[in-house]
């Protein structure tokens, strides 16, 4: 398989999830053999159909050809030149023939059905004689039939007629090729309800089968081996398996470290201390007065000091805790021998970290001491708040629209036959937030796509003009229900450039919208485009409400949305600026904002010139 194939198919594959991947890439195999076949199949059968079409034209065409020679040869003969170009000029568009000329054996052109050339009113008396090498000339198509035909005219002289055959349009009809292919597409979408009646079960094998290579390749760590639990027995199992592994883990780490302090000689704690280094968990040794006796490199690094200033060190002074320090003290002096799990939050330089930390006793030890572990969970913490807040904003943001609809259906199925009105009102604010809830789905969809690093470019020539012009289109009802003077600012050319160009209309459609939802009734919004030292620029206007200065960089956020008391009655999202960002920046441009509260927003839109395409 070529690089290039096996780099779109990773691609493609690191769209599903993990536990899937696996059993996706033999029924994707499947699904696109069949698919490319029946493709294939029905190609060759238009194809030929199309050839069928072509021979029967040019047969037509030949007899076309016959027919018109002895009417022009005719017409000549009695010299009725507008009668002669009346009948060309009909016979072409009736049949639906190409370019249509008549030359006499002198060179004259005296007929020709393509506009705009100049011909002579009258016909000479003597038409001269074809050359040679233009009765040669004339050429026959692939199923034998002449472009041109030679003329006898008696007692004037010899002409030329040409012809182009050209081509019937529409074609074969394509109707009964689309429902055989419609009939594979069915196939296929069988086969998927098919797959998603075991996708849970797939998906839960195909994670644990991902987590046991990652084991096999050296990672231990819990978090990466899990699953999720919701994925059915097997996936909740595993998890177990892992849970158990941990704990079994944790306790030969402490049972290595009791065995150690146990024993004597330097030389066995020596080893010991090495290959506690080698740890990715923190190691700490606590007597039962709380102070530090030892600690391994790991330890040090998670609690931001230096290895030789831990030991004597009280781990009250490391980590504020005092039910930690309690759990430790008592831990190491033998009044607690259960093991106990905390966790911790620390800041340190601007930078907070979260830290588990568990304390236990040593095994058969009775040299007054407890070991605590220590390990970094913020990374975990800020995934789970990540998609915790995710779900909270995408919750929030789906409810509004869903409720408006609910409520509107009730209304409509309360209306009488007699309230044509209120039901009218109630279908219309019904499409408003469906369309609504549309939009939010696809920005959020978008948004993921872009983070995932999955999303697609679909470079074309983009004509900026007809880009505006749609967009002005789009915009100008909203801005006159507001009363809002809406202006598009424009020089007489604007460059081509290449990018995709329904996604740079979503930003552009975002910027706009955004312009004329903040803007006050009777405001202004301008649309100002220029080329500015090799850059294309469009700034978005408005005479809104502004934000503050320390909000600039934040509006750029997902589901961040100004804390101005007065967009508090204004719908919206919170993704429409992080969307048109992202979309910008991954054409090489950027967007930033200017605005000043009370006194309105610039929001400019820039693409490189090396985006633009070549005339």
């Amino acid at each position: 398989m070529r690089p290039e194939t096996q780099r779109v198919l990773r691609r493609l594959l690191r769209v599903l999830p993990s536990g899937e991947r696996t059993f996706a890439v033999a029924g994707l195999a499947l699904c696109g053999v069949v698919v490319l076949c029946s493709a294939a199949a029905i190609g060759v059968a238009y194809s030929q159909a199309a050839h069928a079409q072509q021979r029967s034209r040019s047969q037509e065409t030949r007899l076309l050809g016959t027919l018109l020679a002895e009417t022009a040869t005719q017409q000549l003969q009695t010299g009725d030149l507008k009668r002669l170009r009346t009948t060309l000029s009909e016979l072409q568009q009736s049949h639906g023939l190409g370019r249509i000329t008549l030359e006499l054996g002198n060179g004259q052109v005296i007929a020709d059905t393509s506009p705009g050339r100049t011909l002579a009113d009258s016909l000479p008396e003597d038409f001269g004689a074809l050359p040679s090498s233009q009765v040669a000339s004339i050429a026959l198509d692939r199923f034998g039939v002449p472009d041109a035909v030679a003329l006898q005219v008696a007692d004037r002289g010899e002409a030329i007629l040409r012809m182009e055959t050209g081509e019937r349009a529409g074609g074969p009809p394509i109707g009964p090729y689309i429902g055989v292919f419609g009939i594979v597409l069915a196939g296929v979408g069988v086969l998927a309800v098919v797959y998603r009646d075991f996708r849970l079960r797939l998906k839960a094998l195909g994670a644990v089968g991902s987590a046991l290579r990652s084991y096999a390749e050296g990672e231990r760590s819990p978090e990466a081996l899990r699953v999720c639990s919701q994925w059915g027995p097997e996936a909740q199992q595993w998890n177990s398996l892992v849970a158990e592994h941990e704990y079994t883990a944790h306790a030969d780490q402490e049972q290595m470290v009791g065995a150690a302090i146990e024993s004597e000689g330097a030389g066995n704690l020596a080893e010991l201390a090495s290959a506690c280094d080698t740890l990715w968990t923190g190691l700490l040794l606590v007597g039962d007065e709380g102070v530090v006796r030892y600690a391994n490199g790991a330890a040090a690094v998670l609690l931001g000091s230096l290895r030789e200033d831990l030991p004597g060190t009280n781990i009250h002074d490391l980590l504020d805790d005092e039910a930690l320090h309690e759990a430790v003290v008592n831990t190491a002096s033998g009044k607690g021998l259960g093991r106990s799990t905390y966790e911790v939050e620390r800041t340190r330089d601007e930078a907070t970290t979260f830290l588990r930390i568990r304390v236990g006793s040593l095994a058969n030890s009775t040299s007054g001491c407890a070991l605590v572990t220590i390990e970094d969970i913020t990374q975990k913490r800020v995934a789970d708040d990540a998609m915790h807040s995710f779900v909270a904003q995408a919750t929030h943001e789906l409810r509004t629209p869903l409720t408006n609809i609910r409520l509107y259906i009730e209304e409509a199925i309360e209306a009488t036959d007699d309230d044509v009105a209120l039901r009218n009102k109630a279908l219309n604010i019904i499409n408003q937030e469906s369309q609504r809830l549309e939009r939010i789905v696809g920005d959020m969809l978008s948004v993921s796509e872009i983070e995932a690093g999955s999303i697609r470019l679909n470079h074309t020539d983009v004509r900026t003009e007809k880009l505006l012009e749609d967009l002005k289109n789009d915009y100008e009802a909203s801005a006159e229900d507001k009363q809002i003077k809406l202006v598009f600012d424009l020089p007489p050319k604007l460059p081509v450039f290449s990018g995709d160009r329904d996604k740079v209309a979503i930003a552009m459609h975002n910027l706009l919208g955004n312009a004329i939802k903040y803007t006050p009734e009777k405001g202004q919004v301008t649309v100002k485009a220029e080329e500015d030292g090799g850059m294309l620029r469009i700034d978005f206007i408005d005479s809104g409400i502004g934000i503050d200065p320390s909000e600039h960089e934040r509006v750029f956020e997902k589901f961040y949305r100004a804390s101005d008391k007065r967009i508090d009655s204004i719908k919206g999202s919170g993704l429409g600026l992080a969307l048109a960002r992202e979309i910008v920046r991954l054409h090489g441009g950027d967007i930033t904002l200017d605005s000043q509260v009370g006194k309105g927003s610039t929001f400019t839109l820039t693409l490189p010139a090396a985006m633009r395409a070549a005339a």
